[in-house]
Parts: structure tokens; sequence; C-alpha cells
């Protein structure tokens, strides 16, 4: 499937620095992705008052389905500071997979060998 990139502008940023987070759910309100800056190696703190952060999933693997996305703001000690539910919403088409239902969330077409 094709990478998803989420920007978003952040004002107000104090000297301790924030956290982002992107849940990503199906239409049953299934939590299918929750990706946060702080579980990766990006820097927030002693940032600019306003900055725009960027983050890019190389490859998102899902099912052909509708999802939102959420996001969620706070300070670096997990205080909400902002929420935007069903920020962006988005549909899956066609992955290329047999015609067969898939009944998972995830699409992984997996490393295939015969030995």
């Amino acid at each position: 499937c094709d990478s998803i990139t989420i920007e978003v502008d952040i004002e107000n940023i104090t000297n301790n620095g924030f956290v982002l987070s992107f849940m990503i759910q199906d239409p049953q309100a299934n939590m299918v992705y929750h990706i946060r800056s702080q579980d990766s190696n990006i820097v927030t703190q002693h940032l600019n008052s306003k900055t725009t952060v960027q983050m890019t999933i190389p490859e998102l693997k899902l099912v052909e389905n509708s999802y939102s996305i959420d996001i969620w703001l706070g300070n670096y000690f997990d205080l909400l500071e902002d929420y935007v539910e069903n920020a962006i919403t988005f549909s899956v088409i066609n992955q290329g997979h047999s015609v067969a239902p898939l009944k998972s969330i995830i699409f992984e077409t997996g490393q295939w060998e015969i030995v």
C-alpha cells in the first residue's frame, strides 16, 4: 500500500516539549495503528513556539475499508492539550489480494518460498 504522511501545525509550545499521537481506527472503532512521537527519535523540547510536525508511515498495511485518524496532542508529561476526533478520514481500495474477503485488519503479503 502507499505511504501516508500527516502534517500538523503546533503553536504555543513550551520548553518541556510535546507528545503527538495519531490513532488510526476502522469503522468499528478498532484501533489499528497508534503512532506516538515519544516512541521515535524526534526531539520536541526547546523548539520555536510554533512549528510543523510531519509523520510518515512508509507502508500502510491495511485491508480495504474506511478509516479515520484521531490526533492527540499533550505536553511532555502526557497531559492532554488538544484532541481532534476523526480529524482525517480515508479509504483503502483494492490492495491486489485475492477475491476472498480478508478477516484481518492488517494486510501483509509475507515472503514465500518453496524449500
